[in-house]
Order: structure tokens, then sequence, then C-alpha cells
């Protein structure tokens, strides 16, 4: 799901959720959580996103895409029906 901040994807991702019995991952949700981990100052991937981020830019199409290739690996998401990605794609193209 994509659009604007606050028109609504988290609340219809929760609706499709449970309708359809999918997982939900939120790109913003997730970069939130690791940039606040303990070990971010010595990740270079969290430190690229921390700094991408602070910037007020937003994290560039292969690096969402990096993330999303691990996601599909995730043994929390593997044996769901589908997964709704929230706030994939983050660019325009």
């Amino acid at each position: 799901m994509y659009g604007a901040p606050g028109v609504g994807k988290g609340t219809y991702a929760k609706l499709i959720e449970k309708e359809f019995d999918f997982k939900t991952f939120s790109m913003g949700e997730y970069f939130r959580k690791i940039i606040k981990q303990e070990d971010a100052q010595s990740d270079p991937f969290i430190l690229k996103i921390k700094n991408i981020l602070k910037s007020g830019q937003l994290v560039d199409d292969e690096t969402v895409i990096d993330v999303v290739r691990k996601i599909h690996r995730d043994p929390q998401y593997a044996e769901t029906r589908g997964i709704i990605f929230d706030g994939v794609p983050r660019t325009i193209n």
C-alpha cells in the first residue's frame, strides 16, 4: 500500500489483514525500530538508514527491495497467505 502520510494506509492494511488472514509489514515502523537498536552505531546498514531519515529524504529503492527480500525469508511471514507492504514503494519510481 502506498500513499501520503496520514491517508490511512495502516488502517486499511489492518482491515485487509483481518479479512484475508494476511500479515502486514510496515516499512516505516521497521526503519524506526532498527534505528533505535543498541547496536545501531556499529551496523553500516542501520547507519545508512539513520542518515537518510535524519536528512528528510526517502530511503532509496534498492535498499527497500533488500528489506523486502529479507522479509520474505522471515519465518513470521513465510507461512501467511500474503503480505501487505505498508509504505512500499518508498519513492515515486
